[in-house]
């Protein structure tokens, strides 16, 4: 499970399309919308994922993503293993909210309905697809990278 904020931005001035020889063009100027959040959560070894776009990220809000996990996601579940962002740890969840965010939010969402939806028809497809999630964190890499948490014995 990770999180991240995103900010909704209106264009104030309608975008002029591509043409052959002519990139499109947006005007710099654009009009602050508010802020959602959005939830991800990826189930790495069933190719599955679940994202949902809440107003706000409230305790409450963790909770109801939490009853979501369980009681409708995985509902026949004995056990779920909830792994967890803190801080600068980076999970698989990040790696999927890496991937929205280049494939579908590289640009602006002018409000909470479009980014759902958008979001919705990226799960779906990511889902349907049944893409992998490539972890390329070798235990190596964590040795060299980590190093500074694990204490030094002297002999």
């Amino acid at each position: 499970m990770d999180e991240q904020s995103l900010q909704l931005v209106k264009e104030t001035h309608v975008p002029i399309p591509a043409k052959p020889g002519t990139p499109a063009r947006e005007d710099h100027e654009y009009e602050r919308n508010g802020t959602a959040n959005i939830f991800m959560f990826a189930a790495p070894l069933e190719n599955w994922r679940r994202v949902d776009v809440t107003e706000s990220r409230t305790a409450k809000d963790w909770a109801e993503q939490i009853r979501k996990l369980v009681d409708e996601d995985f509902p026949e579940a004995t056990r779920i293993r909830l792994v967890m962002d803190n801080l600068n740890t980076h999970d698989i969840a990040e790696i999927e909210l890496s991937a929205l965010t280049k494939q579908c939010l590289g640009r602006r969402i002018p409000d909470l309905w479009t980014l759902s939806s958008e979001t919705v028809a990226w799960e779906q497809q990511r889902n349907e697809s049944q893409t992998g999630i490539i972890w390329r964190f070798t235990t190596q890499d964590a040795r060299i990278k980590l190093k500074h948490l694990y204490p030094e014995i002297k002999a």
